[in-house]
C-alpha cells in the first residue's frame, strides 16, 4: 500500500515548466504555420490557434487529473484495456462503423471529432507492459 502522504506530493516545478515551455513553442508553431490557411478558410488568422488552445486546455486538465490517480490502480485494469483496444481495432474495420480517411479505414467519426483507436491501443500497451 502506498503511503498517502508520499503519493499526494507537490508537483515537480521543473517538469511542469518544461511541459508549459513545449506547449508554448507548439502553440507558436501552430499559429505561424496556419495563419494564412485559417484566414482563407474561416476569415480570421487564429482559428487553428484557438482550436489548439482548446485542446491544450483539455489536455492540461486531464494531465492534472491523471497525475492524481495512484498508478497501482492501472494494474487491475490493464487486461481490460488491452481487450478493449483489440476490440476497437477490429471494430474500425467494419464498413458501417469505421470511418475512411483516404485509403485507410482506421478512424471512428463522432460528428466533428475523429478518434483513431490505435492511439488508445498505444496507451493500453504501455499500461500492460509496465
Amino acid at each position: 500500500m502506498v503511503n498517502k502522504n508520499t503519493y499526494w506530493r507537490k508537483i515537480d516545478g521543473s517538469f511542469l515548466g518544461l511541459v508549459l515551455a513545449l506547449l508554448g513553442i507548439g502553440l507558436a508553431a501552430v499559429s505561424s504555420a496556419s495563419a494564412v490557411l485559417s484566414f482563407e478558410r474561416f476569415g480570421h488568422n487564429n482559428y487553428y490557434l484557438y482550436r489548439q488552445l482548446l485542446f491544450t486546455g483539455i489536455g492540461l486538465v486531464l494531465l492534472y487529473v491523471f497525475s492524481r490517480i495512484d498508478y497501482h490502480i492501472w494494474r487491475k485494469w490493464n487486461k481490460f484495456l488491452m481487450l478493449a483496444a483489440i476490440f476497437l481495432l477490429g471494430l474500425v474495420l467494419v464498413p458501417s462503423i469505421g470511418f475512411q480517411v483516404g485509403p485507410a479505414r482506421s478512424w471512428f467519426s463522432f460528428g466533428a471529432f475523429l478518434f483513431q483507436p490505435s492511439e488508445f491501443a498505444k496507451l493500453a500497451v504501455i499500461f500492460y507492459l509496465a
